[in-house]
Formats: structure tokens, sequence, C-alpha cells
């Protein structure tokens, strides 16, 4: 049985999706740090507007968020305005069009690789992947949010290129974070 919270959603409001595909797996296991819990996120998107999310897929797009399949959670960030949630989301929103970026997926998969032979968080591969013209999920929203609120501090100090939808959900959920889960669907 799928559960539905029903909230008003908000301009920069970010979803974290966990899929069961392959490569939803695949993604999941290879951001999942040595010692981290079970990895939930291996999407995300965020909404422009009430009912609209903006997400990475085989190009960057709109999508209705009753098209949304569960499993889902919503995260808002409570310590900004309302005129930096905007700004945020048109931040967004200048991704809108460009196609994907699958090489950075590649680059993503392949630190994750060295995480579990090495141990940490290497990021050699990811830095390679600076060219802006081909986003993935993350790389929108950490774009975004870092374009209004600066880079340092947010989603753990990482580069926006290097973070993943697990570390941003990792980020969203840690205790004392400013941001509260605001609905979903199971």
């Amino acid at each position: 049985m799928t559960t539905h919270v029903l909230v008003t959603l908000q301009p920069a409001d970010l979803v974290f999706f966990s899929g069961s595909s392959l490569i939803a797996r695949g993604i999941q296991w290879a951001t999942r740090g040595k010692r981290e819990a079970k990895t939930y996120a291996n999407h995300v998107a965020g909404l422009v507007r009430p009912g609209l999310a903006l997400e990475a897929r085989a190009k960057v797009q709109t999508t209705s968020v009753s098209d949304f399949v569960p499993p889902f959670e919503i995260w808002r960030n409570l310590a900004i305005s309302d005129s930096d949630r905007q700004e945020v989301a048109n931040a967004a929103l200048r991704y809108h069009g460009r196609s994907y970026g699958i090489l950075k997926v590649g680059a993503h998969l392949l630190d994750g690789l060295l995480s579990k032979l090495v141990g940490g968080s290497p990021y050699l591969a990811r830095r390679l992947c600076r060219l802006d013209d081909y986003p993935i999920c993350s790389w929108v929203w950490a774009y975004a949010y870092a374009h209004v609120l600066g880079e340092a501090g947010w989603f753990k100090a990482q580069p926006p290129n290097a973070v993943s939808p697990d570390d941003m959900h990792d980020h969203v959920s840690a205790e004392g974070s400013p941001w509260a889960l605001v609905g979903g669907a199971a």
C-alpha cells in the first residue's frame, strides 16, 4: 500500500528517490561508505514551483510531482528565506533542456569503487568532471544551492560536482540539520 503525505511544496524543496532497478542499486552501492548505514537515495529532484519539479533524466526536464513513483522523501531547508528559495529554483532552471551527463555518473561510480578499495571518499575521477554543460541530478541542485548559499558548508563542504544523491540525503537527514522532512510516499 502506498502512503501519500500531502504538504504545500515550495521552490527548492528536494525530493530523494530510492529506486530498486539495477542502475539504482548500483548507484546506492557505489555511494555508500564502508561504515555507513544503508543508502536511501539514488536520485534527487527539486521543486521549481509548487507541483513542478526539475530533474536530470535523459535531459534536464520538468516533471509534475503527481508523476513521482514511490518511494521518495521531500525535504525542505528551514533556514533559508522565501526569496533565497526562489533564487535556488531559478538557478536550477538554468539547466533546463541540457543533456544528461552520463560520463559523470561513471566518474561517481569510479570514485565509489576507489572508496571501496582504499577507503575514505576519493575525489579523483569527479575532479575531472567540471564541464557544466552535461549535468547529473545531484549536480543541478548542488550547484543551484551553492549559487545562493555559497559552497562552504554546503553538502558537507564538498564541491557541487562531487556530491551524490546519497551525500545530499545524508546532509539533509543529519541530526541538527536545518532541513525537515515535509512529505513523501512509501
